[in-house]
């Protein structure tokens, strides 16, 4: 401000090019770590809420050791001894006071956990063995029509009721075999009220998971793949293709009836003197084509066509 005052940088002072773009850089960073700042306390006031004095004993509950707690939290682990083993370096003599501050018994269904990556196959098992109901969303498209979704056979494996789109042969088992609701393609309102209703209803959610458990041993693989299996023990032709072919009618014999008209004879074309291509080339590109059998039936065929117009040449001549 003093600097301002004494006029020695003019009010309208415009830095160099190299100045703005630190000056950009700066306070783009600035806002950055506002932003991880916010992230930070705000993931720390949710642990409060849940009764977790993580901070308690971890100075930065972000660093390696915090982190590896929180994802594993997330993730749905709950055993405060599991937790606090991930403790590393010198957070290894904290474990017992570790393990009094994970108490995850506060936790609620208010504490929503997101997943921001996928879950590896071995480990899919935990996490819909710990989940109330499945669901699956595609939008209307063919690709929904003709494709399967596998992985929703998972939710029929461990027998949780299921919520999914329509449109496709997975949504059509759900609804004729009582599995759970479908909902229209892109449509929330519908998809919120079909999750309100399993939910709220312990006795459809039974009925759901019954018929899961009674559907599921018909989804194996030894069950789909049998009719695969028996054709490749017998395999026979369609019978579309075992029917007789239908016999021609006999061609109209033809009667002249008179003397044949003279035909005039279109004259040969001449033989081109640059087709682009030089022999080598050529016998190369029919080579790629169609083997030594294709060049040896082009040579001879252009060899016809050559001597051909010689004759049509003399017979001109004389």
């Amino acid at each position: 401000v003093s600097v301002m005052i004494l006029m020695v940088i003019p009010t309208a002072f415009v830095p160099p090019e190299e100045i703005r773009r630190l000056r950009t850089h700066t306070r783009y960073r600035r806002r950055l770590v506002q932003m991880r700042t916010a992230q930070k306390e705000r993931c720390e006031k949710l642990l409060e809420d849940a009764h977790l004095k993580l901070s308690s004993v971890i100075s930065d509950i972000h660093g390696v050791s915090g982190r590896d707690m929180l994802r594993a939290i997330a993730a749905g682990e709950r055993n405060p001894r599991v937790l606090a083993e991930m403790a590393r370096g010198v957070m290894r003599g904290k474990i017992r006071r570790l393990e009094e501050a994970l108490d995850c018994s506060f936790l609620t269904g208010e504490h929503v956990f997101f997943n921001d990556g996928w879950v590896e196959y071995a480990q899919r098992q935990n996490f819909l063995m710990e989940a109330t109901l499945g669901v699956t969303m595609h939008f209307d498209s063919a690709e929904t029509r003709f494709a399967f979704r596998t992985r929703a056979l998972d939710y029929l494996w461990v027998g949780l009721p299921v919520v999914t789109t329509e449109g496709d042969w997975f949504a059509e088992l759900v609804e004729s075999e009582g599995l759970g609701l479908t909902v229209p393609p892109e449509d929330p309102d519908a998809l919120a009220d079909a999750l309100d209703r399993l939910l709220s209803d312990p006795a459809m959610m039974k009925a759901c998971r019954e018929r899961a458990a009674a559907v599921r041993p018909s989804l194996r693989w030894s069950v789909v793949l049998e009719p695969l299996a028996a054709f490749c023990r017998q395999p026979q032709r369609a019978p579309d293709l075992l029917a007789p072919p239908t016999p021609l009618e006999p061609p109209t014999p033809f009667e002249p009836t008179g003397p044949p008209e003279p035909v005039e004879q279109p004259e040969p074309p001449a033989p081109a003197v640059n087709s682009g291509l030089s022999l080598i080339e050529l016998a190369r590109h029919h080579y790629r084509q169609g083997g030594l059998v294709q060049v040896v039936r082009r040579a001879a065929s252009k060899a016809e066509r050559l001597a051909r117009q010689v004759a049509v040449g003399k017979e001109r001549a004389g």
